[in-house]
């Protein structure tokens, strides 16, 4: 699933995500995908993973990210990095020898 496949609503039939916090129609879904140099990065990660705090399909969503090498934005309540970190895809930006940083 990209932000593309999000926005377009391409996604709807594939069955957990019916039932995603993330997809209500009040949920911008730009907060789940936030511009590296947005001065409310931060922020939008924040708002993000709140909304997956109080997800039903939160675990659902991080197999589908790892199970897809999904490299950006938040997915299963975690960001790329995390997800990195657990054996998910190099996200870009990360070089081999540096250490993820945790957000």
């Amino acid at each position: 699933m990209t932000r593309d496949n999000v926005q377009s609503g391409a996604w709807k039939n594939i069955g957990w995500q019916d039932y995603a916090a993330c997809t209500r129609p009040d949920i911008d879904p730009e907060i789940f995908f936030p511009a590296k140099k947005s001065g409310s990065q931060k922020d939008r990660f924040t708002k993000a993973r709140n909304i997956c705090g109080r997800c039903p399909v939160v675990s659902e969503c991080l197999n589908a990210a790892l199970e897809q090498n999904e490299v950006r934005g938040i997915w299963g309540g975690l960001s790329p990095i995390q997800r990195f970190d657990l054996g998910g895809p190099r996200p870009p930006g990360l070089t081999r020898g540096r250490r993820a940083r945790r957000d």
